[in-house]
């Protein structure tokens, strides 16, 4: 993970099947607690985000959000899919 600034960004989960906006309208979302960054180009650790069970083909967007005008944070998402149980 890598970022502009020393501070807390906080992630949402979106998702739906339509556009971002409108799933965001729709409060089609949840937020991580705020992932706190020690220094510039400094290492997180690990967010773990546990949803429910999504349908195949809804599309998945994170936004960051963060205080600081212009601030940005790179960073990998891994998506674990497991067999349902019926």
């Amino acid at each position: 993970m890598d970022v502009s600034v020393a501070s807390t960004f906080l992630l949402r989960v979106i998702w739906g099947t339509g556009t971002m906006a409108d799933a965001e309208t729709a409060l089609q979302y949840t937020e991580t607690p705020s992932l706190q960054v020690a220094a510039p180009n400094g290492q997180a650790k690990p967010v773990s985000i546990m949803m429910v069970k999504r349908p195949v083909g809804e599309k998945i967007w994170i936004r960051a959000k963060n205080a600081t005008n212009n601030a940005w944070i790179d960073f990998i998402v891994g998506i674990h899919e497991y067999p349902a149980l019926y």
